[in-house]
């Protein structure tokens, strides 16, 4: 029988692989995996309504449930490590380059400004905006591409984050960002979204489609020139990390 105080213990408390856990973790991202089009920033907790397990698999763990409890279980306080030795923080000079750069290529000057929103930026976009509507990102899809080193992860265990890869496409809101202020509105914006150098989360212009067609919009992607690209992975390697990876900001099965 599987020891549930033994086998939910941390990953970063303990060695050797969390069966179980994993599996909780596993049928989590296979949901998310199944809708990654969409930017909504929030699981639901309930597995139910998951396929069911392979055949192999014995019934009683069919239907998993990740629960605030479980989390709560494997949660470790780690000491945030501070910097990575060598790392450069973008300055200020440094985002008012970037800011005028992406208003300099702004591809609709005469038209208002959008911020594509997906996952945090839905719910907690920091900035001022003027109306909102729904927008799929064609060629864009989020994934756990991004690799953390601090926060949720450390050099010696790193962790996985959502960011906006290449191929497939993502469902999320488009902001309507009031056009008298756009420096002050992207400068919020680039400290929120990036601070080491070279930006892991890039802003961009990308094409957006909508009710009433396609319209322009800046919003952020994944660099694939980082060293903290993680490139495509499965699900299986995904709950892996995310099931042993703890930094000072909490668990990667926290975030999930």
């Amino acid at each position: 029988m599987y020891d549930f105080e033994e086998g939910f213990r941390s990953p970063c408390q303990r060695a050797g692989r969390v069966p179980f856990f994993d599996e909780v973790l596993r049928q989590t991202l296979k949901r998310v995996h199944s809708v990654r089009h969409l930017a909504m920033p929030a699981v639901s907790a309930s597995m139910g309504d998951l396929d069911p397990m392979p055949h192999d698999m014995p019934s009683k763990i069919r239907k998993l449930t990740l629960t605030a409890d479980h989390i709560a279980r494997i949660h470790k306080v780690v000491q945030d490590q501070g910097l990575t030795p060598g790392a450069e923080l973008h300055t200020d000079a440094d985002y008012d380059s970037w800011v005028e750069q992406m208003i300099r290529t702004h591809p609709a000057s005469t038209t208002p400004t959008r911020l594509f929103a997906y996952g945090s930026l839905i719910w907690k976009p920091e900035i001022e905006h003027v109306g909102e509507q729904l927008g799929i990102a064609r060629g864009w899809h989020r994934s756990f591409c991004f690799r953390m080193t601090r926060f949720r992860g450390t050099p010696e265990q790193p962790g996985l984050m959502m960011a906006l890869d290449r191929g497939g496409q993502c469902q999320g809101l488009l902001y309507d960002l009031p056009n008298d202020n756009l420096e002050s509105q992207f400068g919020k914006l680039f400290r929120r979204e990036f601070t080491y150098k070279p930006a892991n989360s890039m802003p961009r212009w990308i094409t957006v489609e909508t009710a009433s067609g396609a319209i322009p919009a800046l919003t952020f992607v994944m660099n694939r020139a980082s060293a903290l690209y993680a490139g495509r992975q499965s699900l299986e390697a995904v709950a892996d990390v995310l099931a042993r990876a703890c930094g000072h900001w909490g668990t990667g099965a926290e975030y999930l």
